[in-house]
């Protein structure tokens, strides 16, 4: 009624049309006919309408806070609202997790799911790209994501399947190590690259403070261009028919990136330097009178400022004895003192730096893999490409504001996942206009 949205989509009903009972019985119809069938046929259609390319997908998943009192479903519920890993930085919240793939033509939702508060992204990227296939008709899109795809059953399926894919890979202990150890040796041999001449976002109206009669903002200055370089290797495996393949693993090293991760080990040795000076103070005080009290609370430093093993607290030890008077009154010739021994703890600070130094062979540098063919993609264009991923992140901002998908309004999880559904028709809608 205050936007008069419906009125253009639905002129033969007015806003006093939309009970919440006809509301409530249509987000039932659309629970039991099944979203993604509906979605299938929509997708498609708008495939074709559209003439949308389908040989770049991206995908993520993004998490949905709720707050309030869930109706209770009889067996099974549609969708568990339950803590889980927040993505909105809401971990005292219930939530689900809303996953989505976008065409990289335009960013427009392709598909989409709800899933449990407390579903691992991992478990996800196959069905996903199972679901593209049957949208798609092949599977000889290239599918896109965060380093959740980068598991080894998810690429083995997408490999035994004929796909392609392109994903970072997390950084692990162990390849930290193996990285390390080669950087040290100089065994990577790194190549400049330039991805900057990407397909790059151009706005669609002009900006406000380009118009005359608008007061300008303050001009920024711009920014250096990001300077990359890559070393690319090979990494086999074993696809789910046990057919062998060779991945390329590339090896990506970022300026910008480099100066950040340095600017931030500096601010947590720092920080934890700071936190040592104010421990020093309360030692021997209250409860930091026993060894195993300063080492809880040294160990609670190191982890909370995220540097164990770049700084070296030693605690120290002596033992003072003091004498004290027995009794009451002024200390005379034949008065008696009893001798007390006490335990005084200090802590000595000192950085690790060969550690840092190794520590800082690491700066800027990020795993990808995929499996593309290296004559067709070369590996700046690899990088240009993944960086694309912001067209899956912009649909969910829209999905969250404007399209304002919290609050949600409904009890009943079947109802919420069916609003769900509904909410990605209009960000299809939102993004096709």
């Amino acid at each position: 009624e205050d936007t008069a949205i419906l009125d253009h989509i639905f002129p033969q009903y007015g806003p006093r049309d939309w009970t919440d009972d006809r509301i409530d019985d249509t987000l039932d119809e659309i629970f039991r006919s099944g979203p993604e069938h509906i979605q299938g046929a929509v997708s498609a259609n708008m495939v074709s309408e559209f003439d949308l390319r389908l040989d770049q997908i991206h995908y993520d998943t993004t998490s949905v806070s709720m707050w309030g009192t869930c109706d209770p479903a009889a067996g099974q519920p549609a969708v568990v609202i339950t803590f889980g890993y927040s993505k909105d930085h809401r971990p005292d919240l219930r939530q689900i997790v809303v996953g989505t793939a976008v065409t990289g033509d335009g960013g427009v939702p392709l598909i989409s799911g709800i899933h449990d508060g407390n579903t691992s992204d991992s478990v996800l990227p196959v069905s996903y790209w199972e679901r593209l296939r049957q949208t798609a008709g092949t599977s000889s899109f290239c599918f896109i994501g965060d380093s959740e795809i980068a598991s080894e059953e998810t690429l083995a399926e997408i490999c035994g399947q004929d796909g392609q894919f392109l994903a970072p890979l997390p950084m692990t202990e162990p390849e930290q190590k193996r990285l390390i150890a080669k950087l040290d040796e100089n065994e990577l041999k790194f190549v400049p690259a330039d991805p900057e001449n990407a397909e790059k976002p151009k706005p669609v109206y002009e900006k406000r403070t380009d118009r005359p009669g608008n007061r300008r903002r303050k001009e920024k200055k711009p920014e250096k261009p990001d300077r990359y370089e890559i070393c690319e290797e090979t990494r086999p495996i074993t696809d789910s028919r046990g057919r062998e393949h060779t991945l390329r693993k590339l090896v990506i090293r970022s300026g910008r990136l480099a100066r950040l991760h340095a600017g931030t080990r500096e601010r947590r040795l720092r920080k934890a330097e700071a936190e040592f000076r104010r421990l020093r103070g309360k030692l021997n005080k209250y409860k930091l009178t026993t060894r195993e009290a300063v080492e809880s609370a040294v160990s609670g430093i190191l982890t909370g400022c995220r540097v164990r093993g770049l700084i070296n607290a030693d605690i120290t030890e002596h033992t003072e004895i003091l004498r004290k008077q027995t009794g009451r009154g002024r200390p005379g010739p034949n008065t008696r003192y009893t001798e007390e021994r006490k335990v005084i703890f200090d802590i000595s600070v000192c950085r690790q730096h060969p550690k840092i130094e190794e520590k800082a062979l690491l700066d800027g540098i990020f795993l990808m893999v995929s499996n593309h063919d290296p004559g067709q993609w070369p590996a700046p264009d690899l990088l240009a490409l993944y960086k694309r991923q912001y067209k899956v992140e912009r649909a969910f901002r829209t999905l969250k504001s404007p399209l304002a998908v919290s609050p949600v309004l409904l009890e009943k999880p079947d109802r919420i996942c069916a609003m769900m559904f509904v909410m990605t028709l209009a960000l299809q809608l939102y993004t096709l206009i």
